[in-house]
């Protein structure tokens, strides 16, 4: 089975769960030499059986009489004797291990003489900061390691270190993002008819994703999250074992504080266990609410979140409330 890509295709998962593992594999297409993407047409190379459904038991029974395709086991429990096994819940890191691994043995049966090296994803061109180590904040990018190594320590089901930027759409998310990721930042959008059989919806869910590599060598995970309500199921996924939110709210949308409102009790459990800043941008364009507004509506709400008026492009405006952000956790 020869293609420039190898396929994934899934059984028994909920929509959701596909969504967020397409949107995923497009993301991370480059940790493979061959990049995995989400079967929608056309036979996949192994598929992903959630074995905590009835569809996913049957079907995965029944596949493990079979070489072609792969049949990969997504169950809570550890399942030791099942070479091809997905932890659920997964985090990001398993499921490149996984994919990586079983790349490697799908070259080896096919004989193939060279990957392909590029991913799928098309991204604007721009001029990446330098890595962590050579900035000269360099004191900040040493601070969130040893509060990664800490929360890792903490958390052993944590194996990656991430921020999440998530906020109202057009609030500069994905301008932030690339403000400080040290590499092109990648910029997926799965077409949710393309992946989920049953969905009649047309609508795309887009999600951003950068890199800092930080003084112990570990990388810093910057996750910018789908502004849309309805796909805020995948924040909840995103927010998984990570450090803390950057939340903006656009001032100049139709009613910011509203977004905000929104946007805490999307956001509000996750900020309870680690910590939130609040960007508040294009003030340039619309001066009210205020941020003194904004700061008296988070002291009713019970909220200890710093406000700023942030221009996403500016990278030192992003680290100063990345450094109020980190004090936070320092402190807990």
């Amino acid at each position: 089975m020869s293609s420039e890509k190898y396929r994934l295709g899934f059984v028994g998962l909920q929509e959701h769960e596909t969504l967020i593992f397409s949107c995923l594999l497009s993301i991370h297409s480059n940790k493979w030499p061959k990049p995995w993407e989400a079967s929608a047409n056309g036979s996949p190379h192994a598929i992903l059986y959630d074995l905590s459904s009835p569809e996913g038991r049957r079907e995965w029974q029944q596949a493990q009489s079979q070489s072609q395709p792969v049949p990969i086991a997504y169950a809570q429990d550890s399942l030791p004797d099942v070479r091809w096994r997905l932890k659920k819940p997964s985090d990001t890191s398993a499921l490149i291990d996984l994919l990586k691994d079983l790349a490697i043995s799908l070259e080896k049966k096919t004989d193939a003489v060279s990957p392909q090296p590029d991913p799928p994803v098309a991204v604007q061109p721009v001029e990446s900061p330098k890595s962590a180590t050579e900035n000269s904040d360099s004191g900040l990018w040493r601070r969130i390691a040893a509060l990664a190594e800490r929360h890792q320590a903490a958390n052993a089901d944590v194996k990656e270190i991430k921020l999440i930027l998530g906020g109202s759409i057009g609030a500069g998310k994905t301008t932030a993002l690339r403000t400080i990721s040290e590499i092109p930042p990648i910029h997926t959008e799965a077409r949710a008819s393309d992946i989920v059989r049953r969905m009649k919806s047309e609508t795309t869910v887009a999600m951003d994703y950068g890199e800092l590599t930080l003084p112990n060598g570990k990388k810093l995970r910057l996750y910018g999250t789908p502004g849309q309500v309805r796909y805020e199921f995948m924040s909840d996924i995103l927010c998984r074992g990570g450090l803390g939110l950057v939340l903006l709210i656009n001032n100049a949308g139709d009613n910011p504080m509203h977004e905000l409102t929104h946007y805490l009790r999307v956001y509000g459990d996750f900020v309870k266990k680690t910590g939130a800043v609040l960007g508040i941008t294009h003030m340039d364009q619309k001066t009210a609410p205020g941020l003194q507004e904004y700061e008296a509506y988070l002291a009713r709400e019970k909220w200890k979140i710093p406000v700023f008026s942030v221009d996403v492009r500016k990278r030192e405006q992003i680290l100063a409330m990345l450094e109020t952000l980190i004090v936070q956790l320092e402190e807990k």
